[in-house]
């Protein structure tokens, strides 16, 4: 009986320790890439929800410096959907995503794409 009551203990010190570590906020962010060498781009900042919960959360585009170029973009990711912002500023460099939650179920990245086709992308963690 005492090691039944010992692995219950466990069980809820695991499951309350997962709960915990996925309350607050999290930041997903990509590696940063200069928009505008050798010309001209535009970089895309994409989040995708492949939970069964919505998500909350805030799309910006930053600059080498930190600063924010483009947004933020607040939006509610629904469960299978997809949400994006996108700048054609030359001092956009990476993307920032600011999630209220767990960011288990969520799949981020920045795609760049030179006006004929995409050139590269790099996932946010």
């Amino acid at each position: 009986m005492q090691l039944v009551k010992i692995i219950l203990a466990t069980l809820v010190l695991a499951v309350s320790a997962r709960s915990i570590a996925q309350a607050g906020t999290k930041v997903m962010a990509s590696a940063p890439a200069v928009v505008s060498i050798p010309g001209p781009h535009t970089i895309y900042c994409d989040i995708a929800n492949i939970g069964d919960q919505s998500a909350a959360v805030t799309i910006e585009i930053m600059n080498f410096a930190g600063g924010v170029v483009s947004g933020p973009h607040v939006v509610t990711v629904a469960p299978s959907t997809a949400e994006s912002e996108y700048s054609s500023d030359m001092l956009a460099a990476w993307c920032r995503f600011t999630v209220d939650g767990s960011t288990r179920d969520l799949r981020a990245t920045a795609i760049y794409e030179n006006g004929t086709h995409y050139t590269m992308s790099l996932p946010a963690y």
